[in-house]
């Protein structure tokens, strides 16, 4: 089955995270819409390592199954292990259009999707990226940058809305963005940090990750006469 805008726009409409978009572009090529089929989380795992050069954490998976389950695209699910699963994936036109009477006066909509070039790619190879560069005329390697962004903070456990996910990461290195959640990390995480999504803000504003590792005593002790106005 080919990914096409349509499904792309539905799970931005849902608010997929970049994991269960990325699932579900997989899941397609796995398998035809409507079809039952046996499958197995380890085999998307093995094909995101061999993306991006290591896989997803396997509770960030089952959320994203999770999520397809709650939208109503996975349907039958049977569980045989925590990995093997056999579902049905429900058509994309009837998750857009969910009463059939109505469907029906809209049997045209299948045939434009030869008019979107990204639609005639085979199995899942019209990346997310180019999708969104047709939806939204956003560069490819803007929305390359992006998605790695959201993917990052996800497997980190820090969420944005979307107008805040625009704001704090459009623009952002993702190279920067994993030093800033390495130093995240070295600080504490979500230990320590009251509100995580706003200190990557600033962390990310200021490059809080490319100060010196320490401060000499003296530093602090002149800054402090400064601020008590000590002459």
């Amino acid at each position: 089955m080919t990914w096409t805008t349509k499904h792309l726009g539905f799970c931005i409409e849902k608010g997929f995270t970049p994991t269960a978009i990325k699932f579900y572009e997989w899941l397609l090529t796995q398998m035809d819409e409507g079809a039952d089929e046996i499958i197995d989380l380890r085999d998307f795992n093995k094909w995101v390592a061999a993306k991006r050069g290591k896989p997803h954490d396997n509770r960030i998976v089952r959320r994203a199954v999770e999520q397809l389950m709650e939208a109503g695209v996975i349907i039958h699910a049977k569980k045989f292990t925590s990995f093997v699963w056999k579902w049905t994936v429900k058509s994309i036109d009837f998750l857009l259009n969910p009463k059939p009477k109505r469907s029906q006066k809209r049997s045209p909509i299948p045939k434009k999707q030869p008019e979107n070039p990204s639609n005639a790619e085979p199995g899942g190879q019209a990346a997310t990226a180019d999708l969104t560069t047709a939806l939204f005329g956003v560069d490819d390697q803007v929305a390359s940058n992006l998605e790695q962004c959201l993917t990052l903070c996800e497997e980190a456990g820090i969420n944005y809305e979307p107008e805040a996910a625009a704001e704090v990461l459009a623009g952002v290195d993702p190279e920067d963005l994993k030093k800033a959640l390495a130093l995240f990390h070295k600080r504490g995480g979500h230990r320590t940090t009251r509100n995580p999504e706003g200190w990557l803000r600033k962390c990310l504003e200021r490059g809080w990750w490319e100060t010196r590792q320490s401060t000499s005593l003296i530093d602090v002790l002149l800054s402090l006469k400064k601020m008590m106005g000590v002459e």
